[in-house]
């Protein structure tokens, strides 16, 4: 497991923390193990998380949604300003909490599929572009699940289409993702809405996930299929989606991303067509909210666990 450098300084009086730890996860527990020694605990509550960048996050977040990365450096500073040369303090004992994750019982394979089509730089509801409220969506998606004790039960890919489609995300497990990674859909794209590109491309990933178990837990896999446009090719669509939900261990959830006083109907009902449950299995959405719930609950549901 890679290892994460951090610095932690009281500017008050030029106490500073160096240490390492070998999992995002734990910053947090460190922070609040931090804040209860002398030289900290003036700034519980006050404090400012910065990178060595300069970037500051508000103390008030939680610390694991924060964006730490191997090899970066975090500072805790009572301002803005960059930390100072001061001497170094060790903390001890500084003992890594326990994973709470439970082991796998199944193996899910959750696959965005994006539109890319050049529509998607267009306003959705609360003056976001869409592929902006999809990229926060996917991001918010994987922190919510990588902090889940059932992370060890999934894994996600992301595929963006137009005329053609491309592999932004390759088949990884969910406790090895980037959740802060770019997931605009409209890289390498921009053109028109050919959907039966996107899931072409995903059932391909899909048949290679199904065909080479990692191990003998069930293993199953959940198509999310994003549009906010009319396909320029419906019947091939309806064909390339109707040979995925005939295939076992394979389904497919649908959204239709929109803005208010959207009445194109056509490009709704093909999306509900597709969905192997057009009830359930579909919904209009409006802004990165409604999306982000529509793809935790249809992963939620179709794994059969509830994701804390």
């Amino acid at each position: 497991m890679s290892e994460i450098k951090i610095e932690f300084i009281n500017e008050t009086n030029n106490s500073r923390y160096n240490g390492s730890v070998d999992s995002n996860d734990i910053v947090r527990e460190i922070v609040e193990q931090l804040l209860k020694e002398s030289e900290f605990s003036n700034l519980n509550g006050n404090a400012a998380l910065k990178t060595e960048q300069g970037q500051v996050f508000d103390s008030s977040k939680r610390f694991y949604e924060l964006n730490v990365r191997d090899g970066s450096k975090l500072y805790l500073c009572r301002d803005n300003s960059s930390p100072n040369n001061s001497f170094s303090k060790r903390i001890e004992p500084l003992v890594p909490p326990t994973d709470i994750s439970s082991p796998q019982q199944f193996h899910q394979l959750g696959i965005f599929v994006m539109d890319g089509s050049g529509s998607m730089e267009e306003l959705t509801n609360g003056n976001i572009k869409k592929k902006d409220a999809v990229n926060m969506a996917i991001r918010d998606v994987l922190t919510r699940f990588k902090v889940s004790r059932k992370k060890n039960n999934f894994s996600f890919s992301v595929v963006s289409f137009d005329f053609t489609a491309s592999v932004q995300t390759n088949t990884t497990p969910l406790k090895n993702i980037n959740e802060n990674g770019n997931y605009d859909p409209i890289i390498n794209h921009g053109g028109g809405t050919y959907i039966h590109s996107g899931l072409e491309e995903a059932k391909k990933i899909a048949e290679a996930f199904l065909s080479n178990p990692t191990s003998g837990v069930p293993h199953s896999v959940i198509i999310l299929l994003l549009s906010d446009g009319e396909c320029h090719q419906p019947d091939i669509t309806r064909g390339v989606a109707n040979s995925i939900k005939r295939m076992e261990k394979m389904s497919i959830c649908t959204t239709f991303l929109s803005h208010a006083g959207d009445k194109n109907t056509a490009a709704e009902e093909l999306m509900k067509e597709i969905a192997s449950d057009p009830i359930i299995g579909f919904k209009r959405t409006y802004d990165p909210e409604t999306l982000r719930n529509f793809f935790e609950s249809s992963i939620s549901r179709a794994s059969g666990v509830k994701i804390n």
